[in-house]
């Protein structure tokens, strides 16, 4: 990926054939192998708790799976072995994710 995507890009990436399955087969063992390199590992568990909580909606659950494709993808606009920088794409992405659930979701509100 060559830039950071929209909400729109995330949700057609998230809707993607597979795209669910990629995210449950890579996310943990990705977030483990690089935990101690990733400052946002609570906001990353929190919206793969909500994902599987059963209360997200389609277009959210898609935004979700396409931000946490981004995060599992290590060439994206910073790639992740770019050392001190490899992550802070991954960071701005999630925690814009997690502010516009947040205030978008009623169920993600009560959650976080």
């Amino acid at each position: 990926m060559s830039k950071k995507p929209s909400l729109e890009e995330l949700e057609k990436i998230g809707s993607a054939k597979g795209a669910k399955e990629k995210v449950d087969k890579d996310f943990h063992k990705y977030k483990e192998k690089n935990r101690s390199r990733i400052a946002f590992i609570n906001e990353l568990e929190s919206l793969y708790d909500y994902l599987t909580s059963g209360k997200v909606s389609t277009k959210h659950k898609a935004i979700i799976i396409g931000t946490l494709i981004y995060f599992i993808n290590p060439l994206d606009v910073v790639p992740d072995i770019t050392p001190i920088l490899g992550f802070a794409d991954d960071f701005a992405l999630v925690t814009f994710v997690f502010k516009y659930l947040a205030k978008h979701a009623q169920d993600f509100r009560t959650k976080t």
